[in-house]
């Protein structure tokens, strides 16, 4: 169960120490929550907000067709962005969405005697989506993530950090359905063992160094040093 406290509380009683009992301004921006890593996204939070999810290299889907439960399979998406399924036969599918690829197949089945088909596609394993790295990296922009990609990896695939950065203070914000979250994570404690290097997903955003957005947050950056866990809010 999670459970949030608003910032006016006194994060001491976050912090396993609290040094000299400093305390975040109260904002009814920011929520502090208990949670000890930001909540993994929902398949459909992976894809923009502004368009249907696109199909890339990597992505495993679900095509079921109905009534014909020998033609139902999983495939996945080879690395050139095509696809194989019986009676269909060989399909690009890079960049269409799961209802184009399902339209797509159920004429070539209808091409192949199949009466009036019925076929779906559902998204299984997100493969081929992006992560935004911004701030001190050297090499700032837009990552493909994968299924086992951590903060740490996107990191490393943006050249590591600037002289300038504070590996100390990274923030990785999420939107889940409605609500966005920010993680502010150190890259020491990760380094050492103190805690997990975590998860990343597509439409991720990561912040290193200086920026708007972690301007926003900057009391509890400051205070983020003092705990064992990374600090996770809710951007209300």
């Amino acid at each position: 169960m999670r459970y949030l406290i608003p910032i006016s509380v006194s994060v001491c009683l976050m912090l396993t120490s609290c040094a000299g009992g400093i305390r975040p301004k109260a904002s009814g921006d920011l929520t502090l929550t208990t949670d000890a890593e930001l909540p993994a996204p929902a398949m459909t939070d992976q894809s923009s907000m502004t368009r249907p999810y696109q199909v890339g290299p990597g992505d495993k889907l679900r095509i079921d067709v109905y009534a014909l439960d020998d033609l139902s399979r999983e495939v996945t998406v080879d690395s050139s962005g095509w696809i194989s399924f019986p009676i269909s036969g060989a399909l690009e599918v890079n960049g269409m969405s799961p209802r184009q690829i399902a339209a797509a197949i159920g004429a070539r089945l209808s091409a192949g005697f199949v009466r009036d088909p019925q076929v779906s596609v559902n998204l299984v394993d997100v493969a081929s989506q992006m992560v935004t790295v911004d701030g001190e990296v050297k090499d700032p922009g837009l990552y493909p993530v994968g299924t086992h990609t951590s903060l740490m990896r996107v990191i490393a695939a943006a050249k590591g950090t600037t002289e300038f950065s504070n590996p100390r203070n990274v923030v990785i914000v999420r939107t889940i359905g409605t609500k966005r979250y920010a993680g502010v994570y150190n890259l020491v404690s990760i380094r050492s063992g103190k805690y997990p290097d975590p998860q990343i997903y597509s439409n991720d955003v990561v912040l290193v160094g200086d920026s708007s957005a972690k301007k926003v947050l900057h009391d509890f950056i400051q205070l983020s040093p003092a705990v064992l866990t990374p600090l996770v809010l809710l951007l209300n």
